[in-house]
């Protein structure tokens, strides 16, 4: 059975309403590809009959791409999962995809998905599955109960400008602007943000950020003010050399915002 949820932000700073939709599976029940059959794939076979299918235990939305989110880029993705014994996607590929644009994006958050392993003669067995993420525009005529510019929302935004200046200059007491758990994915790279940006690798990713230009900024914030994503372009003097710059932000009531993911890309 499949079932579709919306996830819809809302408080644009100075644009339409935009909302992410992402579709997937409520019970997986079907092995739906063969093992690939590359260099080091785990081979499971093709059809393969279990007693108890894997079903979903946590899931992790998607990123929607800055740069698709300015050009109004809409698509859906489709992956082929193989979900280990431990219930771990241990391969994830795109099966067929609308639109590059989001590939990537779905692949990383399927990477952290958690599912209950299939059961088969009562012990845990790998088998393949299919996931659909759909990336798409709200529509304004849909009801998404998004709110235009306010003060407040303005004043946000300036706060989370503040931080992310601070993200781009190696500040160190940003540190604390940043949850445990907290990713960035550089292109193709996933690694710890803490890391990414104060530790080992003391801020390489963000390179000369704090000397470019801010081209372009979005801000989206749900109702209740417990979470928000900022979209950020910045340019050279020149106007070239675009790099986009997605940051998904939460904080509990009256406290501090802090970043949950990051999302680079040039």
């Amino acid at each position: 059975m499949k079932k579709r949820i919306m996830i819809i932000t809302a408080g644009i700073i100075a644009c339409a309403a935009v909302s992410v939709a992402q579709e997937a599976t409520q019970d997986v029940a079907q092995v739906v590809a063969p093992a690939a059959k590359g260099t080091g794939q785990q081979q499971v076979p093709e059809n393969l009959l279990v007693d108890v299918q894997p079903s979903v235990i946590k899931r992790v939305e998607p990123v929607y791409p800055g740069e698709a989110l300015a050009k109004g880029s809409e698509g859906k993705v489709w992956l082929k999962i193989l979900v280990d014994t431990g219930g771990k996607p241990a391969q994830v590929e795109v099966l067929k995809s609308e639109n590059e644009y989001f590939d990537q994006a779905s692949i990383t958050a399927a990477r952290q998905w958690v599912f209950s392993p299939a059961m088969k003669d009562n012990k845990p067995v790998a088998v393949w599955i299919t996931l659909p993420f759909k990336f798409k525009l709200a529509d304004k005529e849909g009801g998404s109960n998004a709110r235009g510019a306010s003060p407040q929302g303005s004043h946000q935004a300036e706060e989370l400008m503040k931080k992310i200046d601070m993200f781009f200059s190696g500040d160190r007491s940003a540190r604390g602007s940043i949850q445990p758990e907290a990713y960035l994915v550089d292109g193709t790279r996933f690694v710890s943000l803490q890391d990414a940006v104060f530790g080992k690798e003391n801020g390489k990713c963000f390179a000369g950020e704090s000397k470019r230009q801010k081209a372009f900024t979005k801000l989206t914030m749900a109702d209740d003010g417990s979470s928000a994503m900022l979209v950020l372009r910045t340019e050279n003097a020149k106007k070239g050399d675009p790099r986009w710059h997605t940051i998904a932000w939460s904080r509990e009531k009256g406290g501090e915002w802090k970043v949950t993911h990051w999302h680079a890309s040039r």
